[in-house]
C-alpha cells in the first residue's frame, strides 16, 4: 500500500478514534431510546422494534458499505457516515413520536455502519500478514470501547440533562470525528480490478465461512433479543438509569480487552480456538439474564458477552483477511456485519413476542437454546478454518 512504515499505525489509530466517537453515540442512544419509549407508554414488542428496526440499517448498509469501500473513496464515503449520523441524531431532540423513532434508527444504522467494513478493508489491506489481526482487534477493541462510553454517557446525561438534552448531546460525537478524515486515503486499496457483481455471496458457495456466518445470525439473534428488553427488564427491578448506564459498559469493556487478547492470539495460535470459544461461552449471557435478581446479577451476566464479541470477532475477521482474495474483503467484510444485521433484526422481534406470550424467563431460555444452535453450526465446518503457515506478505 504504502512505503511508509507508520501509514498501518496511522490508519488504525484515525479508524479507532472514529469509531469510538461513532459507537458511544449509538450506545447512549441504545438506552435512551429504549427508556424514552417506554416513557411514552409503548409495549414491549414495540420497544424490542426499535432495536429490530436499527438492525434493519446493518443488515443492508454493511455489504453496500463494504462494495463501496472496493471501489469509492474511503474519506468521503466516511464522511457521509459521519455527517449524516449527527443529523439524524439531532432530529431526535424533537422528542418524536414512536414511528418516527424508529424510522430514525433505521436511518442511524444505515449510515453508522458503514465505518466498520470500509475501516477493516483498509486496515487488512495496509497490514502485513503477521499483525493483521492484531490490527484488526484494534478496530473491534475501539467499536467495543464505544459502547463502554455510550453506556455510561447515557444514563448520566439523562438524569442531568433529560431526553432533549441528551439527543443533542450525542449528535455532537461524530461530529468530533470528522478532523479524523485527513489520515484516511482519498482512494480505495489498489486491487486487480474491480471486483464483479454479488461476487462476494458467490463465494459463499462452498466455503466454510457460510456456515460461520449463519453461525453468527443466530448468536447475533440471540444476543440483541436479550439486549433489546433488557433495560426495561432492569427496570422492573427498580434500577436506575444511571446504575443501568455503568452496567451496561460492562459488557462492551470485557469486549476490548478480549479483542485486544484475541488479536494478538490468532496472530499466534489457530484461530479456530477464538471462535468456538466466542461461541461457546456466549450461552451463558442469556442465562445469567433468567436467573438475575439484582444489579449484580446482570453485571455478571454481561461479562460472557464481552469475552464472547472479542474472541469470535477476531477469530473470523482474521479468517476472512486469510481466505478472501483482497479484491473481495471489502464485500465479505460487509457481509459479516450484514450476518449480525439479519439477527439483531429476527432477535428484538421474537423477544418481544416471547415474552408478550409467555414472560422474560422463558425468552431468556429460548435465546440461550438459539445460542447453543449456533455453536453446533459451527463445530460443522471449524475443521475447515485452520490457520495457514506464517507469511511475512
Amino acid at each position: 500500500m504504502s512505503a511508509d512504515r507508520t501509514y498501518p499505525g496511522r490508519l488504525v489509530g484515525a479508524f479507532a478514534i472514529g469509531a469510538t466517537l461513532l459507537l458511544t453515540g449509538e450506545a447512549a442512544l441504545v438506552l435512551l431510546v429504549q427508556l424514552y419509549l417506554n416513557g411514552l407508554g409503548a409495549s414491549p414488542l414495540i420497544i424490542s422494534l426499535s432495536g429490530s428496526l436499527a438492525w434493519v440499517g446493518t443488515l443492508v448498509a454493511s455489504p453496500l458499505w463494504g462494495t463501496l469501500s472496493d471501489r469509492t473513496s474511503p474519506r468521503r464515503l466516511l464522511g457521509v457516515v459521519l455527517i449524516g449520523s449527527a443529523i439524524a441524531t439531532s432530529s431526535l431532540g424533537l422528542l418524536l413520536v414512536a414511528p418516527l423513532v424508529l424510522a430514525l434508527g433505521t436511518v442511524r444504522r444505515l449510515l453508522g455502519n458503514g465505518l466498520a467494513p470500509i475501516g477493516m478493508k483498509l486496515i487488512s489491506s495496509a497490514s502485513p500478514a503477521a499483525s493483521r489481526g492484531r490490527n484488526l482487534s484494534y478496530l473491534s477493541a475501539a467499536r467495543a470501547a464505544g459502547f463502554v462510553f455510550g453506556g455510561i454517557l447515557g444514563g448520566i446525561v439523562l438524569e442531568r440533562a433529560g431526553f432533549r438534552g441528551s439527543f443533542l448531546l450525542v449528535a455532537l460525537l461524530p461530529l468530533a470525528a470528522i478532523p479524523m478524515l485527513r489520515w484516511i486515503p482519498p482512494r480505495p486499496a489498489s486491487t486487480s480490478g474491480r471486483p464483479p457483481r454479488w461476487a462476494a455471496l458467490r463465494m459463499l458457495r462452498g466455503s466454510p465461512l457460510g456456515l460461520v456466518y449463519a453461525g453468527v445470525t443466530l448468536r447475533q439473534l440471540a444476543t440483541t433479543g436479550v439486549g433489546a428488553l433488557a433495560f426495561v427488564y432492569m427496570s422492573e427491578y427498580t434500577i436506575s438509569a444511571e446504575t443501568m448506564g455503568w452496567i451496561s459498559a460492562i459488557n462492551p469493556a470485557v469486549a476490548v480487552a478480549s479483542s485486544l487478547l484475541f488479536g494478538q492470539l490468532v496472530d499466534r495460535i489457530d484461530r479456530r480456538i477464538a471462535i468456538l470459544f466466542g461461541f461457546a461461552v456466549v450461552v451463558l449471557y442469556p442465562l445469567g439474564y433468567a436467573f438475575a435478581s439484582g444489579s449484580g446479577g446482570f453485571a455478571f451476566a454481561a461479562v460472557p458477552l464481552g469475552l464472547s464479541f472479542g474472541s469470535y470477532y477476531a477469530g473470523t475477521t482474521a479468517a476472512i483477511a486469510s481466505i478472501v482474495p483482497q479484491e473481495h474483503q471489502g464485500a465479505m467484510f460487509g457481509l459479516l456485519d450484514s450476518s449480525r444485521g439479519l439477527g439483531g433484526l429476527a432477535g428484538p422481534v421474537l423477544a418481544g413476542a416471547l415474552v408478550t406470550a409467555f414472560g422474560y424467563r422463558t425468552m431468556f431460555v429460548a435465546m440461550a437454546g438459539i445460542s447453543a444452535v449456533a455453536l453446533l453450526l459451527v463445530l460443522a465446518t471449524v475443521r475447515s478454518l485452520r490457520s495457514p503457515s506464517r507469511s511475512t506478505s
